[in-house]
């Protein structure tokens, strides 16, 4: 593969395509397990299970993708490849958004985030964990997509569920907003927005 590589996450590494574009390869068995080793707390016994349930999570969001359902524009206009590769517009992390922006455009790029956070709703999904930080970013022309489409969750009943347990005051999706005012204002927003 002659691109560069422009990072990864937990099912898959990026590579730019140099055409505004992104080539995203889903992680090799063994790649998952060194990944997850070196980058989580999850113990080692239990490495396996979660490579097990990372495949069957992208295995869902492919069927669901598959059926056309999603607008494009929202997801980044992905092309689904053979072994859960796919390629899709290149974005700017909401990582590195939210940690250079200062406070009052951060927030905005929140709002921005619940906007759209909703409208999937409407549609009929959402993110697994809505990880503002690295599992969207913004476009060229100044919209916030979702960039990981490998754990897209339809079923009514774990959308409530998700809504529940409140994954966005955990430390694994906060924590990658470095200013504190601008993460409470991310809870808080989500709370009031999407908390049950």
């Amino acid at each position: 593969m002659n691109m560069k590589k422009l990072g990864g996450g937990w099912q898959h590494e990026v590579f730019d395509m140099g055409n505004g574009r992104v080539y995203k390869k889903f992680r090799s068995p063994l790649n998952r397990f060194f990944h997850i080793y070196f980058n989580s707390e999850v113990p080692f016994y239990r490495i396996n299970k979660e490579s097990k349930r990372m495949v069957l999570e992208v295995t869902r969001s492919f069927a669901i993708l598959k059926e056309n359902k999603i607008s494009p524009e929202l997801i980044g206009n992905p092309e689904l490849l053979p072994n859960f590769d796919y390629i899709q517009d290149k974005v700017i992390p909401l990582q590195k958004v939210l940690n250079q922006y200062d406070t009052p455009k951060a927030k905005e790029i929140v709002d921005d985030f619940i906007v759209l956070n909703k409208k999937m709703l409407q549609l009929g999904f959402i993110d697994l964990s809505f990880k503002i930080a690295v599992n969207f970013g913004l476009t060229i022309d100044g919209r916030i997509i979702l960039t990981d489409i490998g754990e897209i969750v339809t079923d009514p009943q774990r959308i409530i569920r998700q809504r529940k347990v409140r994954d966005w005051h955990s430390d694994y999706v906060s924590d990658q907003i470095r200013n504190l005012e601008v993460r409470r204002y991310y809870q808080d927003q989500m709370d009031l927005h999407f908390g049950l």
